[in-house]
């Protein structure tokens, strides 16, 4: 949305939350979303946030994207960690 659309991060928020709370509109994984939602709110790339929260049973999570995930993960102190690889 925010390329094809160039919605701001808070547009999107309230349009993906706005689709979860509808009651003929299904979303698997809606928790995972939501948290997502409230990780993009918070500095993250929407893909980048889901895609650690769907990580949330490993120990680490790799990524090759120092400038932004990396280092934006490390200040919000997410767990499990967001590690460059070695």
């Amino acid at each position: 949305m925010r390329g094809f659309y160039e919605a701001p991060p808070k547009s999107f928020c309230q349009a993906v939350e706005h689709l979860l709370g509808m009651p003929h509109v299904t979303v698997d994984r809606w928790e995972m979303v939501k948290d997502a939602v409230d990780l993009h709110r918070r500095g993250l790339d929407f893909a980048d946030a889901l895609h650690w929260v769907c990580s949330s049973g490993c120990e680490r999570f790799i990524t090759f994207d120092d400038r932004r995930l990396a280092r934006r993960a490390r200040r919000l102190n997410l767990v499990p960690e967001v590690a460059l690889p070695r």
